[in-house]
């Protein structure tokens, strides 16, 4: 009996290890997937923020129209960066 027990643990053990490798790519698959649908292009996130800010203090406060802005100035920036390959002031 422990004999019988010890091989089916040793198969079993096999068995995982050897699923292991599938189950990483799979995982690392699903995301990338993910992050794809999810992730707004550069340009995306700057027309996004304009339309907020465009919005003005009818829905955002003073405080948060200057986050927004912010956000849209590093966005500009990151997107002059990609483009031309050098920095537009500092990131």
């Amino acid at each position: 009996m422990k004999k019988t027990y010890t091989v089916m643990s040793i198969v079993a053990g096999a068995i995982i290890m050897s699923a292991l490798p599938a189950l990483a790519e799979e995982a690392a698959t699903a995301h990338q997937v993910i992050c794809q649908n999810n992730s707004d292009s550069i340009q995306e996130r700057i027309g996004r923020l304009d339309r907020e800010i465009v919005r003005g203090t009818a829905v955002y406060s003073p405080e948060e129209l200057k986050k927004l802005q912010k956000e849209r100035s590093d966005a500009g920036k990151i997107r002059d960066y990609v483009n031309n390959n050098e920095p537009s002031g500092s990131l």
